[in-house]
Formats: structure tokens, sequence, C-alpha cells
């Protein structure tokens, strides 16, 4: 099968083209399809590199199923090595089902990933130029406009492949290209798109729009991936945002907002941003609020801020809170301010409060010590004090603005390790070295986020004790053999590195064999420049966790898991283990254990996501070992559930709920849910709010 070439795509395509068949459940496998694809499962897991451990994906792709084909294609791509191009070719070419052609897509561009297009990149193009079937055609558009290509000529020839597979109306296949204009504007931001590509996509942030209907699934998308095309290639126009301003879907509108700051005058930016600040959906107003303070606020003033903070929902309302902090040169409202501020501050409730809301006194705390660190100082001791950990943390990212390194040196002590790391940031910005030696009293803690602050804020120290207070850290760390220990353990190396010398060699030595690949080979370096002898590693892995079944997926498939929140009010789930077997696999597993009992989304970005799921509330504190990137042409619409990763396979059961369509995040970040109800519920969420358990039924 690799020595399969394109000499036949072009008449095997058109022959397949208008072929269509009906999507293939799990539940039609026969036994033997079963046992393919639970070996196709177990051999992605263990990304093999020899040719015994592509067997089963071989096996796989000569398969009469066609979702047992698609399994396979999809695992060859996901092992992302560009010569099993060659191998996928095939079925992008010659197969007879329209959905598996579309996987073969996916996986042709996935295999490329690290940067070798020699086999995707003629492939793509040419498909594009010759498949029928019209959501195949856009998904090789979007397939195409991916791939980490170079070269003037190269990029000009996409867009014109891209420019000609959009002179259709067929909605699939628009969204398709749609998705591969935006792929290609933002990975490509030098190359300067021609007038011709322009004008179609001008043209097509009004396709299909109408008056009245909000949902109009593949139409609103096509205009929302326009408009953001035009936007992030600095192509907008007062025409396009006024039409999108007046659109049905809330979305579009909002995107519309992000483009106006490219307009030349401020008269224009100003008009639009009225309209946008009074729109009926937070989210456009959110999105004007963020305008207002990148392009206006310092000419206008902050009147307008000051009647924002009593907008009726509490995302709107903080933007503004944050957004008074920065200051108003006009200087007309500066005493208003101060005195909403205040005003605001003193509303936090104590610890005897039944749900409190505590959200808009901190953020008014830290606005106040950018405005007025005098008045903001009166504040903060009780803050300091409060029972309420995040309180404690936005006291610390207040005392930083207002330098009382004092209070922050109690902080670094805290009981809560992220209140600790704050503290040690604000520190770290006020007397720098100075406090090496809270930083070094912080290794001895064991939260992965506060020790990777410590060692972070000890590069350059001098310190008597900051050799042997990173090497115990690392060495007791180490001993927890946990995959999700990777990013302090990173940091507390290159500490080891810069202060250690040849002496240390024999220490470090043993990592050579760590269970952490990168770590091995970052000791390997150590040693090396060290000693001056070439040092290999050999890293030696953790047993991989066991892969769910087909059984297991088909029960994953019918199952809707519900999050209940502390307050009662619940979302509902629907799980994609098709997409993502091992990693709703875990989810599913650490659900029934009880796992995500009382953990909390300590991540709210508004017009992104929401982010929880760690016993640490941070990015740092997960469950371990870590699993796989499970990635698909899916995209991260608004109410899709991600699993949050610090880099390729470094998935650690926390998750994220996109608030919005973000795009970006297509092909680099795991998909294992949709929220089918409860998207209100989401959207009201704020820092801190906690899940008290997921129910699975």
């Amino acid at each position: 099968m690799s020595n399969y070439s394109l000499c036949g795509l072009v008449s095997v395509l058109i022959i397949l083209g208008c072929s269509s068949e009906h999507p293939l459940l799990l539940d039609d496998l026969s036994s033997e399809e079963a046992l393919w694809v639970n070996a196709m499962l177990k051999s992605e897991d263990a990304r093999p590199l020899a040719p015994i451990g592509l067997q089963p994906f071989h096996d796989g792709l000569s398969a009469s199923h066609a979702e047992v084909r698609r399994f396979a294609v999809r695992g060859l791509g996901r092992l992302e090595q560009p010569a099993l191009g060659s191998d996928i070719i095939p079925l992008l070419i010659a197969d007879k089902t329209p959905g598996v052609r579309i996987e073969a897509a996916n996986a042709l561009a996935q295999s490329a990933y690290r940067g070798d297009v020699t086999i995707a990149y003629p492939a793509l193009l040419q498909a594009l130029r010759v498949e029928a079937d019209s959501e195949v055609r856009g998904a090789v558009a979007q397939a195409l406009s991916r791939l980490p290509m170079q070269g003037v000529d190269t990029l000009r020839r996409v867009e014109e492949a891209l420019l000609e597979a959009s002179e259709t109306e067929a909605p699939l296949a628009l969204l398709g290209v749609a998705r591969g204009f935006e792929s290609f504007s933002r990975l490509h931001r030098e190359h300067d798109m021609t007038e011709q590509s322009v004008a179609r996509l001008e043209a097509l942030t009004g396709y299909g729009r109408t008056a009245t209907n909000e949902d109009q699934g593949e139409h609103a998308r096509i205009r929302r991936l326009a408009i953001t095309t035009l936007t992030s290639s600095g192509k907008m126009i007062p025409s396009i945002i006024s039409d999108a301003l007046e659109d049905a879907d809330h979305e579009v509108r909002r995107l519309a907002v992000l483009g106006i700051e490219q307009l030349d005058l401020e008269v224009e930016q100003t008009g639009f941003f009225e309209g946008a600040r009074k729109d009926a959906h937070f989210p456009v107003r959110t999105e004007a609020l963020r305008l207002y303070g990148r392009a206006l606020q310092k000419t206008a003033g902050c009147v307008i801020l000051l009647q924002m903070v009593n907008d009726p929902n509490p995302q709107v309302a903080l933007s503004a809170i944050d957004l008074l902090g920065v200051g108003c040169e006009t200087g007309e409202s500066h005493a208003a301010m101060i005195s909403k501020l205040m005003q605001i501050t003193e509303s936090l409730p104590d610890s005897s409060t039944i749900n409190p809301t505590w959200h808009q006194p901190v953020h008014a705390l830290v606005a106040l010590a950018g405005l007025s660190p005098f008045r903001a100082k009166t504040k903060l001791r009780r803050y300091a004090e409060h029972p309420i950990w995040q309180v404690r943390m936005y006291a610390a990212r207040a005392a930083a603005l207002c330098q009382v390194d004092s209070l922050l040196e109690s902080l670094a002590t805290d009981t809560h390790p992220n209140v600790a790391a704050t503290a040690l940031n604000g520190l770290h910005n006020i007397v720098g070295h100075a406090a090496d030696g809270q930083y070094i009293a912080a290794l001895k803690r064991d939260d992965y986020g506060l020790l990777l602050t410590a060692a972070r804020r000890l590069q350059g120290s001098v310190h008597a004790d900051a050799l042997s207070g990173v090497l115990e850290a690392f060495t007791r760390i180490s001993r927890e053999r946990r995959e999700t220990s990777r990013n302090p353990r990173q940091m507390i190396l290159e500490r080891i590195g810069e202060l250690g010398d040849v002496s240390m060699v024999e220490a470090l030595r043993p990592y050579l064999r760590d269970f952490d690949p990168v770590i091995a080979e970052r000791t390997a370096e150590i040693i090396t420049r060290w000693s001056g002898d070439e040092t290999q590693p050999n890293s030696q892995r953790l047993p991989i966790t066991a892969v769910p079944d087909v059984q297991e997926l088909r029960t994953f498939e019918a199952s809707r898991p519900v999050l209940v929140m502390e307050n009662g009010r619940e979302i509902t789930l629907r799980l994609r283990p098709l997409d993502a077997a091992t990693n709703v696999a875990r989810f599913v597993r650490l659900a029934k254990k009880g796992y995500y009992d009382g953990l909390t989304f300590h991540r709210v970005v508004p017009n992104f996501v929401i982010q929880g799921g760690s016993p640490g509330a941070n990015e740092f504190v997960g469950d371990g070992p870590f699993t796989r990137d499970e990635l698909t042409d899916r995209s991260h619409l608004r109410g899709t559930i991600g699993i949050s990763t610090r880099g390729r396979d470094t998935g650690d059961a926390q998750i994220f709920v996109n608030l919005v369509d973000n795009i970006r995040l297509d092909h680099n970040y795991t998909i294992i849910a949709d929220v089918v109800e409860g998207m209100d519920v989401v959207d009201d969420l704020l820092e801190g709010g906690r899940i008290a358990r997921v129910r699975i039924p």
C-alpha cells in the first residue's frame, strides 16, 4: 500500500464522488472486527514506530466495515509520522465511503503536523481539485489549509485552490472551505491574500443571512468564519461590520466587534461600539468592553465603564471593573471611579455568608490598587485574612500592585499553594532575589504549581542554599513517579543545570533513565554540557494504562453524565468515545470514583473557556499518567468539552468548556463531550464554581 501513487487520483475520485453511505455504528461490528478495533486502540495508545506495531492499522485499512477503516486511517494520522501518509492516500483516493475519505484527509494533514509536507501537500491539493462529494471536498480544503507550508509560491497555490473550491453554494463544502480560509489566514499571517479571495470572503459574511432565524447551523458558521478570517488578515471594512452587527446570530455580532479596532476613524469605532455595548447578549457586550479598553478608553473617558459596572450580567460587570483599574487620561471621572471601587470593596461578604459573592469585591480591590494604591492599602488586611482562599489570592495581587512586600511575605506561607505562588510572584516583582529565602522555603511544599513558581524565581540566584533546595525538591517529587510533575521538574532541572557543575554528574545520572523522556533527555544535555562527554538518555517509561474495548465504548456512547453543581443546577453531557476513547474512559472512571466531587472551575475566561477539574485548582495539578491527544476534525464549537493540556499528549483529566466557537483550538486539543443541556448554567459560572458530584447514569 505504501507504493500507491497519485496517478489514478483524478479518475477514481470522479467515479466515487457521488457515492454515499449511511454512517455505520459500532453495533454493526462482527466479533472479528471488534477485535481489530481493540487492537488498533491499543496500538494507537502505544505510539508504535516499528512496522510490527503498525500491523493492526494495516489490517484495518482493508476491512470491509467502513467504521473499521475509519478507525485505522485515523489511527495512522494520529501517530504524526509523515511517511505514513503513503498508507493513508489510498483511502483518500479510492474508499467508497465519504466518511472514510473525510477521515483520510484529516489524517493526512495530521501526519504532517511536525513539518514534513512532502507527501501530504500534493495529495491534498490534487484531491481538492477533483473530489466531487461536497462534504469530502470541504474536509480536504480544511486539511490542506492547515499544513505547515512555507514558500510564497506554495501559499499562493493553496489560496488559489481554496478560492476555486469556494465557488459552490453547497453548505457543507463551503463550511470546510471557510474553515480552510480561517486556518490558512491564521497560520500564515505573513501572506497577503488576493483581492479575489477577500471579495469572496466578504460575500460569505452574508451567506444565508435571514432577519429572524438565529439557529442556522452551517450557514451561521460560514458567516462567523468569514468574518474571523477578514479580521485576522486585517481586511475588515465598515460595511461588513455594520451588516454583521445586525445579524440574528449573536456569535456573528460578537465576532464583528473584534473587527472594529481595524477601522481608521475613531468616530466609526465609537459608533459601532455604542451599538454593541447595548446588545441583548452579554458576550457581545463583553467583547465591546474589551474593544473599548484597547481602542477608546484613553480618549473617550471612563463614564461608560461606570455605567457598565451595573450591567445585569456579572461577567460584563467584572470586565468593566477591571478596566476601571486602568484609568482614563481625561480625568473627569477619576474621583467617581475611586468612589465606586471603594464602595464595591466594602461589599465583601464574611465567612458566614452562604454562597458568598466575592468576585466583584476582589476585582474592585485589584482595580483600586492600580488606580489608587494608597486607598487600596486600607483594604488589604481584611482581604488577606479572609477564609476564602481566592479572596486571599486577589489580596496578594493587589498587595503586589501596592508594593506591600511585608504582606506578601506573610501570604507566601499561606496554607493554600495558589495564594503562596501569587505572593511569590509579587515579591519577585518588588524585591527580586532579596526574597530567595521565601522561594527556597516554598520548594519544600508539594503543589506542582507552587514548586514551578519557586524554581522559576530562583533563576540567577546566588543564595547559598539555592542549589541544595532545588536538588532536594527534584529528588523528592521524582520519587512520586508522576508524569504530571513534568513542568515543575523541568523548571527545577533548569535551576540545577544553572547552579550546579560537573561535581553533580553522578547525582543526576540516574535520571538518564527517568520515566519521563523529556526529563531524561534534558538530563543528558546537562551532563553532556558539564562533562564534555556525549551522554544519551535511556528513558524507562511507565506502564501504559489499559485502554477501553469496543463494549465499553458502546456503553460510554449511550451514557449521559451530569455535572451537578454546588448550587443544584445541572449540566448534561454527551460523551464522544468514538473520537476520544482513552480520554472518555478516564473521565468516566474518575467520575465514578468521585474524583471530580468538590473540585472547581478555577479558570473562567469570558468569551473563551471555563476550565476545571484540578485538585489543586490550578493548571499544574491533575490526574496521572498523561493521556495522549485524540484529535479529530471536529471543531471546538460553543458547548464542546475538551481536555486541557500543556503540550502534546499531556492530558491530566482537567476539562474545559468552550464558551464560544474557539476555532484556533482545532486539531490541538481533544474533544471528549458536548453539553446537551445546561449551557445556561455554564454561562452563569464564575471563578471557583464548584462541582458537587458527577452523576453517571
